[in-house]
């Protein structure tokens, strides 16, 4: 995650083709002004194999856009605005929110192998 201190905000955008019964769907998801300060990662290796993970989210996005025409189009859009995702601490003191703890609950990510042996990678 870039600008952990939230000295920097960044803006992205990612777009999805649906296609379903023979129909396709130009979606986009943007992102303006998003910024992570107070967010933690922490990486270690895995007890069982893979990556482990820690991460601690403070993050505010100034605008959330869903855009069911494509990027370029606003028509139609959903858009929310300064949204926030932090916890909260003793006396309503902003913390950030642990999402995956890497010595207590960690997230992980692996290749393993799935019950016909063909190799699939997880995220837990």
């Amino acid at each position: 995650m870039p600008a952990l201190n939230g000295t920097n905000t960044m803006q992205y955008a990612y777009d999805l083709g649906i296609v379903a019964n023979g129909r396709t769907l130009g979606t986009s998801i943007m992102f303006e002004n998003m910024s992570f300060g107070g967010s933690s990662t922490q990486w270690t290796t895995a007890a069982n194999g893979g990556a482990a993970f820690g991460l601690g989210l403070n993050m505010g996005v100034e605008n959330i856009y869903l855009r069911p025409n494509g990027r370029a189009n606003s028509v139609g859009q959903m858009s929310a605005s300064g949204v926030k995702l932090t916890g909260v601490g003793e006396a309503g003191v902003l913390t950030p929110w642990v999402i995956a703890d890497v010595a207590n609950q960690p997230g992980f990510f692996k290749v393993g192998l799935d019950d016909s042996g063909n190799s699939q990678f997880q995220l837990g």
